[in-house]
């Protein structure tokens, strides 16, 4: 603690005041000041109106060095957070940290002020799960691709009975169910916020500052229980994974419960029979999922007289064949049983990869596209229906198509600068500069430290008339310091510094500022006597 606490003596430039002060490495004090400022001081109104409440002065620190973030958070190394929230103390990892580009500091910085907001509001006595809950449902209701994406896990929690009930959400905190937590957590507010509207959920923060437990804060705000709580939430889980489409990865305790509640003969009654045979199935996925393939093998015998054979079952055979290299029987199979009606996001994708090795473009697509229907925005990136889309189109040059799929990937993805980039510059060259803004800015919340994607969101603004914002860019983009320059084509030269200086010069004419114009036309001309900007602009001027 003491080397972090003199290396930020050191290195940290201390600025702001009042209401919000900040410290941050001195040579990238110029793009924070430009966006770490007016994000937090907009968070912090807008989060003081939602909820009533104006916290008090509030420090924010950012670590350009994941260590120093930990030590300084905690104690130690290793802390696996981007930020964390004392009160009136942020601290943050820099998008100039070894993490660089895969993480977005604005939805660090914005669920980590709101903790600011609730602890201040119940001073600190509310429990762990409503304020993780609530940053975390924060998050998404600011900015819908925050979202956390754990569907597949949501999935898994449901199917094995699995769902943390509300008095024991605050113990997966300490465990190694943290992050299901927060996600829970957000779900579970979101779920009271659908239903009773946001007011009452600052009733229950103020509800355990004055002491309250659980039972007494819902039953004096929402007139309820935990338990009744937690059957409510099963229904919303419910309907929210109702389409997805994907075999759910078993647990030991579930498999267990199932094992005493089934017997080797099929029941005489239909339907009892179909739910006996889907109880087989799970037990035969748990064991397959569990590497006991001959146990998997046993169970699906026990169901192999029946006619016609369910699909679960199937599809596990299929997944055997392929297994053992025998590529063609795992693909009669589960094709026959995707004929009967029934869907499975993993069996789309194996035999959309099936179909790009055999060269089967139209197949693939078309598995593909299936695939992304039964489970949109799957969280693998390697097995993204949306990406394996985007690869297939652009090697088939159907371009236009590849960025259209990544688009809807950044759906439920914030943290990807080059898909971001990628989709902004196509909304750009296509002349739909509005709807190239918000991946502009998505980009930006990633890595601010890249001159180009300034340029070109500058650009962009100045399309659509917005030349105060493009002001801003134009001037970021010559700011952006050469030793943390993020883009691989490296820092600006002469004539790129030219060309921004042009670009400056024409929203600034296009203001009225006739001396700004006029002083960065010529400093272009200086740069790139050839800058076409920077000559329209002085001969617009005489």
């Amino acid at each position: 603690m003491r080397t972090v606490l003199k290396r930020m003596a050191a290195e940290h430039k201390r600025e702001g005041g009042g209401d919000l002060s900040f410290a941050w490495n001195e040579n990238a004090a110029e793009i924070f000041r430009t966006y770490l400022v007016p994000f937090y001081t907009e968070s912090r109104a807008e989060l003081a109106r939602r909820y009533g409440f104006t916290p008090g002065p509030t420090a924010i620190e950012v670590f350009a060095k994941h260590e120093d973030f930990s030590v300084r958070s905690t104690g130690f190394e290793g802390f696996p957070a981007l930020g964390v929230c004392f009160g009136p103390v942020v601290t943050a990892v820099s998008p100039l940290s070894e993490l660089r580009g895969t993480f977005s500091w604005a939805r660090t910085s914005y669920h980590e002020f709101t903790h600011v907001i609730h602890l201040g509001l119940s001073h600190n006595r509310c429990p762990r799960w409503i304020t993780e809950g609530l940053a975390t449902w924060e998050e998404e209701n600011k900015n819908p691709a925050w979202t956390r994406n754990m569907r597949r896990d949501l999935v898994d929690a449901l199917a094995n009975d699995d769902l943390i009930p509300v008095r024991e959400l605050n113990r997966a905190f300490r465990g190694p169910r943290i992050l299901f937590g927060y996600y829970q957590g957000g779900l579970l507010c979101q779920m009271l916020i659908d239903k009773n509207g946001f007011p009452p959920m600052v009733r229950l923060l103020e509800s355990f500052d004055r002491g309250a437990d659980v039972d007494q804060a819902f039953q004096e705000v929402y007139k309820t229980t935990p338990e009744a709580v937690d059957r409510d939430f099963r229904a919303f889980v419910q309907t929210l994974v109702k389409d997805l489409r994907i075999e759910p990865r078993w647990s030991d305790a579930k498999a267990q419960r199932l094992r005493l509640s089934l017997s080797k003969k099929a029941p005489a009654d239909a339907a009892k029979t179909a739910a006996w045979a889907d109880g087989w199935c799970t037990l035969a996925w748990h064991a397959w999922q569990g590497g006991k393939r001959v146990d998997a093998q046993e169970h699906l015998r026990t169901i192999a007289s029946l006619a016609p054979q369910p699909a679960r079952a199937q599809f596990l055979r299929g997944e055997m064949k392929l297994k053992d290299g025998d590529k063609d029987g795992a693909k009669a199979l589960w094709e026959a049983a995707l004929a009967a009606g029934v869907e499975d996001y993993r069996v789309r994708m194996a035999l959309g990869m099936l179909a790009r090795e055999a060269k089967d473009d139209a197949a693939a697509e078309a598995h593909f596209l299936a695939a992304e229907k039964a489970f949109p925005g799957f969280d693998e990136r390697t097995l993204s229906a949306e990406l394996q889309l985007a690869a297939l189109y652009e090697e088939t040059q159907r371009h236009d198509l590849a960025l259209e799929a990544k688009e809807r990937w950044l759906v439920f993805e914030s943290g990807s600068i080059a898909e971001a980039l990628e989709v902004a510059r196509w909304h750009a060259s296509k002349g739909r500069n509005a709807e190239s803004l918000r991946y502009f800015q998505m980009a930006n919340e990633i890595d601010p430290f890249r001159w180009r994607l300034h340029e070109d969101w500058g650009a962009a603004l100045a399309a659509v008339g917005k030349h105060e914002e493009a002001l801003r860019e134009f001037g970021v983009a010559l700011q952006v310091p050469a030793a943390l320059e993020g883009d691989r084509e490296g820092a600006l030269g002469d004539a790129d510094r030219a060309r921004v200086l042009g670009r400056r010069a024409s929203s600034a004419l296009a203001l009225g500022r006739a001396d700004e114009a006029s002083e960065d036309a010529r400093a272009a001309l200086e740069l790139d006597p050839d800058c076409a900007s920077a000559r329209d602009v002085l001969e617009r001027l005489r």
